[in-house]
């Protein structure tokens, strides 16, 4: 019987290998089923909001988020496809009490970074503290969606009708 010794080295060589594969699989699984073309591109951009939702371990934290809020993640996901094709994204509440998808979006997007050539590294970084970012949201999502409002806002305000420049707040 052959027996495998890890050390702990080899244990941490080994698990960003894993997560990168793991990412890459989700990423294109989710774009080929949904018929979404380039989601393998946040592998050098970061995940951006249809990343964490094609994502599985960003997608459990934002079903975690969707559920403390009342949100449906089906709601969540298809906004987020619309927004991914460019389609806008009219007569929308971001009220909690209205519409409190386009709140776990708004915290998905809040969560965000903005990259440009991410090695693989700088992506498993990103993706981390992606990760603690969301585990935190999913701990306090009222105080998260709070945040992600109060920022959102003050960035749509200096952009005009992009995808989500029709929100009523």
């Amino acid at each position: 019987m052959n027996t495998l010794i890890l050390t702990w080295s080899r244990v941490e060589s080994l698990v960003p290998v894993q997560s990168m594969n793991q990412v890459r699989q989700d990423l294109c699984a989710y774009g080929t089923h949904h018929g979404l073309s380039g989601l393998e591109s946040r592998l050098s951009t970061g995940l951006d909001p249809i990343g964490m939702v094609a994502v599985r371990e960003t997608r459990q934290r934002l079903d975690r988020i969707a559920s403390s809020l009342g949100a449906s993640m089906g709601k969540v996901a298809e906004m987020t496809h619309r927004l991914f094709r460019g389609q806008p994204v009219r007569n929308e509440r971001l009220c909690p009490d209205h519409e409190p998808h386009g709140l776990v979006w708004m915290i998905a997007a809040c969560a965000a970074g903005e990259h440009q050539g991410l090695d693989p590294i700088g992506f498993l970084q990103d993706y981390w503290r992606l990760n603690r970012e969301l585990e935190t949201a999913a701990v306090y999502p009222q105080l998260a969606a709070e945040r992600a409002l109060a920022t959102l806002l003050r960035n749509l305000r200096s952009h005009d009708n992009g995808p989500i420049g029709d929100f009523k707040t």
